[in-house]
């Protein structure tokens, strides 16, 4: 995971060459892009944005330890997980499609995300040393609210919190236009500070 994280420093450097950039990541990319983008200074990373992304400092989870491991043994079909993922409005076709499409997660990573605490609690300094926006909605199954509240506090970032009436599925903004123009309305504004 650390040659992981040093390639994805070593691309947000050279991408800064033209100016600093905004780090944007989702779930899981939104804890790489946090972590890589820490030991980077501000000619290099102007922001950092996090989307869904957990912060489980251990305390509880919400998946019982032996659906965990059968999470991370790969032995739950994706039927049974998949609406976790998604809003009401996708439809499941759409889910099916998006989870036939994705990149299974290597063996290293379900090793690291399969334990508690989380690897990128104690990983992250206090303050962060970027402005830090994280986006969590109350409807999200996979990740809780209470998970990006817990995020943006211990870092010092400030929370975006979608309420459940707005339907956002921890993935709806890959599938569903309206919530992706949303979020990147809710990025752009913060970015512009900055």
């Amino acid at each position: 995971m650390e040659s992981a994280l040093e390639a994805l420093g070593s691309l947000l450097t050279r991408e800064a060459a033209q100016g600093p950039v905004h780090v944007v990541g989702h779930s899981l990319g939104g804890i790489f892009g946090a972590l890589a983008a820490a030991s980077l200074d501000r000619q290099v990373v102007a922001s950092v944005t996090v989307v869904s992304s957990p912060w489980d400092s251990g305390t509880r989870s919400r998946l019982s330890g032996f659906t965990r491991f059968l999470l991370s043994r790969g032995l739950l079909p994706g039927f049974v997980i998949r609406r976790r993922f998604f809003g009401p409005r996708v439809p499941a076709r759409v889910q099916k499609a998006l989870f036939g499409a994705a990149v299974p997660e290597a063996a290293e990573i379900k090793a690291v995300i399969s334990r508690r605490p989380w690897f990128h609690v104690e990983e992250l300094p206090r303050p962060y040393p970027h402005p830090l926006l994280v986006i969590g909605s109350e409807a999200d199954r996979v990740v809780g609210i209470e998970e990006s509240a817990a995020f943006a506090q211990a870092l010092g970032g400030r929370l975006e919190r979608i309420p459940k009436a707005r339907g956002w599925g921890h993935d709806d903004p890959a599938v569903e236009p309206e919530i992706a123009h949303e979020l990147i309305d809710l990025v752009e504004k913060f970015i512009s500070r900055w």
